[in-house]
């Protein structure tokens, strides 16, 4: 016995009514190294039983005479207490079949009084504790296998099929719609709320499992209790004896029904979103005939020729991207937190391990990817769509708000944010903070192996005109526009990327590199677009950026 693993001192409860007994008991457990230990004695099976749901016991030795009604009924009683503890039962009988019986019918130990010596109950109690932390260290692995479960929404079963004995884990009465262990789990129950048009279809898959010897995978509805239908994804596997005779099958399930509403919506969202952008299509050809038959030569309709087409390209290219983004990576998300509870179905059934908990990372990356784009996708169509009306706006005071919103960030990354005192413009004041947040992050995330060092300048500018910002300084006919720069040393963009920047969803770089959904300066040149300015990028690749923007509401 490893010294380390050696207790001396445990908390033992004997229900004996012999005194001479006791006295033995007491005088043997003196002469072992558990010496310091004093046992609570009780004479009746009542009190003991009351003793063990008051209090907690490393150790029960119990009399074989005072189990009046039957062992194995007492002893499931004292099991149900207890889970851990185990039972060791005293009796003066010293016959074998005396003996087994005692342990067939739940005990964990049978000791004769004959043979009681100090060296016996030692290795007995010993034996028995060491019994009693692997009996711990299961409950608590059991426990975190269920919570497990609980929330990737998986559950086991085991079917022990020569004598039809059915076990279910919590998860499993909880998809039922069930409390758990409510009820011995039986197959009555299991068919009973089967969906009636399913039902043949599952008897005719279980019984093809056993008859081919192989696993299967597949999904069936069911009506619970309280009349919720709900679609389950159920897998499960067969063992068999040498002689090909079904011993065992095993499987788990999970409820799949949020999963499947889900992308029955994003199916008919994508096709909805395909209709409108053919709709458009349509919609498009048809104005441009039209004008090109009503203004051929004339100049000013040929303008309005061009802005509508542009106009309706543009929204058609958008609804295509859109839709894009609904059939592909909107699902992409989706079929991760698939693939990997699947996964985890397969390869953990039972167990509990590190690997686990990673593929419940998988689940929850996944998710959070799929609320990422949702949230910019939402972000970037409220930008054209926002109502409020502008108004005097400190730009001193919003890029205090945006330093102060990405102090987390700035601090990470050893970041210095340098900007001189800068103007007030008439604004929408939530987007002008957006408009900051974006390009100053970008400027943190892009970043060299140098610590970020960016700069937020401001000029006055007096030129009236909107349609680029490079000859922005030659007029000074309008000294309230103002020209904004935010530069940083960071990685820099190549000249052929400089317009593509700016569109949705286009990254110039995977996602293991960099994170983010590439919309953020899409959303930016929205916002600037919203207040009649204009915004580009002035860059070399490994020379960092620097990007120029004005407004004019």
């Amino acid at each position: 016995m490893n010294s380390m693993n050696h207790i001396t001192h445990v908390k033992i409860l004997l229900i004996e009514d012999n005194t001479d007994h006791i006295d033995l008991f007491k005088d043997n457990l003196e002469m072992t190294s558990f010496y310091h230990t004093k046992p609570d004695i009780t004479a009746s099976l009542a009190h003991g039983i009351k003793l063990l749901t008051d209090k907690k016991y490393d150790l029960l030795f119990l009399d074989l005479e005072l189990i009046d009604s039957g062992i194995g009924n007492t002893l499931g009683t004292i099991k149900n207490l207890t889970k851990i503890c185990p039972v060791v039962v005293l009796t003066s009988l010293d016959d074998r079949e005396t003996i087994l019986n005692v342990i067939r019918k739940g005990a964990d130990d049978c000791l004769p009084k004959s043979d009681l010596s100090p060296s016996l109950l030692e290795r007995c109690i010993q034996f028995n504790i060491d019994r009693r932390r692997e009996r711990e260290k299961l409950l608590k692995s059991e426990a975190s296998l269920a919570e497990a479960q609980r929330i990737a929404g998986i559950g086991n079963w085991d079917w022990e099929i020569s004598t039809n004995e059915l076990s279910w884990s919590d998860e499993v009465y909880r998809i039922f719609g069930l409390k758990p262990q409510e009820f011995r789990a039986n197959n009555d129950f299991f068919f009973g709320i089967l969906h009636k048009d399913d039902r043949n279809y599952v008897q005719a898959t279980v019984s093809k499992s056993l008859q081919g010897k192989k696993p299967y995978n597949f999904y069936y509805r069911i009506v619970t209790p309280e009349g919720s239908e709900k679609i389950i994804h159920e897998q499960a596997g067969v063992s068999f004896d040498v002689e090909g005779k079904p011993l065992r099958m095993t499987g788990t399930i999970q409820d799949v029904t949020s999963r499947r509403k889900t992308e029955e919506e994003l199916n008919r969202y994508r096709n909805n979103l395909e209709a409108m952008v053919e709709e458009r299509t349509v919609e498009l050809k048809k104005i441009n005939d039209q004008l090109k038959t009503e203004i051929t030569n004339r100049k000013e309709i040929e303008k309005i020729l061009k802005t509508k087409t542009c106009e309706l390209t543009q929204s058609n290219e958008e609804l295509g991207r859109f839709a894009y983004v609904a059939s592909h990576d909107l699902q992409e998300p989706l079929r991760k937190v698939v693939s990997y509870t699947e996964l985890f179905e397969s390869k953990y059934k039972g167990f509990l391990d590190k690997k686990a908990d990673k593929y419940i990372d998988y689940i929850i990356d996944g998710a959070k990817r799929m609320q990422e784009l949702i949230s910019d996708l939402l972000r970037f169509s409220q930008v054209g769509n926002h109502k409020k009306e502008f108004e005097p706006v400190d730009c001193n005071n919003v890029l205090d708000t945006v330093l102060f919103n990405l102090q987390l960030m700035i601090n990470e990354n050893h970041a210095t944010v340098h900007y001189e005192t800068l103007p007030e413009i008439i604004a929408d004041r939530v987007q002008i903070i957006q408009l900051f947040q974006n390009l100053i992050g970008n400027a943190i995330k892009y970043r060299t192996k140098e610590a970020p060092v960016i700069k937020v300048l401001a000029s006055p500018i007096e030129n009236s005109s909107k349609d680029n910002g490079e000859s922005a300084a030659g007029d000074k006919n309008i000294p309230s526009r103002w020209l904004f720069s935010v530069s940083d040393n960071g990685i820099g963009i190549d000249e052929q990327h400089k317009e593509r920047i700016f569109l949705m969803f286009h990254r110039l770089h995977g996602r293991l590199e960099y994170s983010g959904t590439g919309i953020g300066l899409a959303i930016s040149k929205k916002i600037v677009e919203r207040h009649g300015g204009h915004i580009w990028v002035e860059s070399e690749s490994g020379k960092g950026s620097t990007f120029y923007f004005f407004l004019s509401p």
